[in-house]
């Protein structure tokens, strides 16, 4: 038996058939229309994730140009409202002025005032007229008059 075993490698080695162990089965026409159709299915999903990876790229990239646009008017508004802080402040800044120098007005008005003779007021100083008064009191009043005239107030107790 070794003999014909060497002979039939010899053979097979010569015409380069080799010896199938198994046969091949054949498919049927129906099993090939159902692996057609899951191939088929197969192509379809992949054509619709592309197309809607497509979309979600559009939309991805439409999202992106506009947060740009909206980082950018972020930054203008941000500027604005630096620009509008300085503003405020520097107006503060210029109220504070006024008022000290509202408040030094005063009491330089208090102190150059003498008070008549004979008067029950006789005993207040200029000193205690001035300085204390103008300190221990604030002047909201002269900023609150009706049509925004500091001395509308005055004005008013003149006409009485």
């Amino acid at each position: 038996m070794v003999s014909s075993r060497a002979t039939e490698a010899a053979v097979t080695k010569a015409t380069n058939k080799h010896k199938q162990t198994g046969n091949k089965r054949v498919k049927t026409r129906a099993e090939k229309d159902a692996h057609n159709a899951i191939c088929v299915n197969s192509r379809l999903k992949k054509k619709m994730r592309y197309k809607e990876l497509e979309k979600v790229e559009t939309e991805y990239f439409k999202i992106l140009a506009e947060s740009e646009e909206m980082r950018t008017e972020n930054q203008r508004m941000n500027m604005e409202l630096n620009e509008k802080n300085s503003k405020l402040q520097c107006m503060e800044n210029e109220m504070q002025r006024l008022k000290r120098a509202l408040e030094e007005q005063a009491q330089e008005w208090f102190t150059s005032h003498s008070y008549e003779q004979g008067s029950d007021y006789t005993n207040i100083t200029a000193s205690y007229a001035g300085s204390s008064f103008v300190a221990n009191h604030d002047f909201p009043s002269l900023f609150d008059a009706p049509n925004n005239n500091l001395l509308s107030h005055e004005l008013a107790a003149d006409d009485k």
